[in-house]
């Protein structure tokens, strides 16, 4: 269970549909008669539920048949739960699609402002409007296939062609350069790069550092000792399957990604800001983030 304000979601992981059903239903009604010692009613119109797996296991499973107080709790494809869309495939096409509208839209806006504006308010602006929806949650849905993500990367340099006031056919390398931006991709990495920072730092909560072990801590008390285990470096973890999906997910392309950063940038006790002005100056130097394999 996952509470969040007035939000609460229930997950249960099952392999029969049926048995994944029963299991949800018994704990909605369990909340529900929480709720009612309390004084408080589950609101059923706003209750979704949603089956997440593969296209296949999802095309084989049929409907998950959830009913509370003899009324039926509707089934989505997708639902948007703290501010990103949750699919059913969790591939975040929807939210990357959606993500892409609200991004053109205000780019939309700033072209039309442009013209009134000197080129730093320009600038300012789109620091306001645009970019957080670039980031907001990236380090989830960001890892996503280039099919989806491809599109917000144009984005970015469409975005500098209209601060600087260039026409649609100038270069992104040369918007960004004049920019000083770092390119959205490697933005997104390093966004990844700062959250495996916290995870080695002990900065985030149990339920996150409790997926990734440490070489150091892998080895202690076995008497072996590895470079790698002096170098901040963390154990790989287990793929799903060794599936493309597997490897995206965080918990796996996080650590290959923060196993691949220079030695001395991981094992220095560096602040949080220090750590991400080091790693910025880096990617502007030529450092290559770690790429999946095909």
């Amino acid at each position: 269970m996952i509470l969040y304000a007035d939000d609460t979601a229930i997950f249960y992981q099952g392999t029969d549909v049926a048995d994944i059903g029963s299991a949800l239903t018994s704990d909605m009604d369990s909340v529900a008669k929480w709720l009612r010692s309390n004084k408080l009613t589950l609101n059923v119109d706003k209750t979704k539920c949603m089956l997440f797996g593969t296209p296949t296991m999802l095309k084989a499973s049929g409907r998950l048949a959830l009913q509370h107080g003899g009324r039926v709790i509707e089934q989505v494809s997708d639902f948007k739960y703290l501010g990103v869309v949750l699919d059913s495939e969790l591939s975040f096409s929807a939210h990357v699609g959606g993500l892409a509208k609200k991004i053109s839209s205000r780019l939309g806006v700033l072209g039309r402002v442009r013209k009134f504006l000197p080129q730093d308010l320009r600038v300012m602006l789109y620091n306001t409007l645009v970019l957080p929806h670039f980031d907001y949650a990236s380090v989830v849905w960001s890892n996503t296939h280039a099919k989806f993500t491809d599109r917000l990367v144009s984005l970015q340099a469409r975005a500098g062609k209209i601060i600087l006031g260039l026409p649609r056919l100038t270069s992104t390398a040369h918007v960004l350069r004049a920019l000083e931006w770092i390119p959205m991709k490697d933005r997104w990495n390093g966004q990844r790069a700062r959250m495996m920072y916290k995870v080695a730092q002990k900065k985030v909560p149990e339920y996150v550092s409790d997926g990734f072990t440490s070489l150091s801590e892998a080895y202690s008390g076995s008497g072996r000792d590895s470079r790698g285990s002096r170098s901040g470096n963390f154990v790989p973890c287990k793929t799903e399957g060794n599936t493309e999906w597997g490897r995206r997910r965080f918990a796996s392309h996080g650590v290959f990604l923060w196993n691949s950063l220079p030695e001395n940038l991981k094992t220095a006790q560096l602040k949080e800001k220090v750590f991400k002005s080091r790693l910025d100056q880096l990617v502007r130097d030529g450092l290559v983030f770690y790429q999946l394999k095909k």
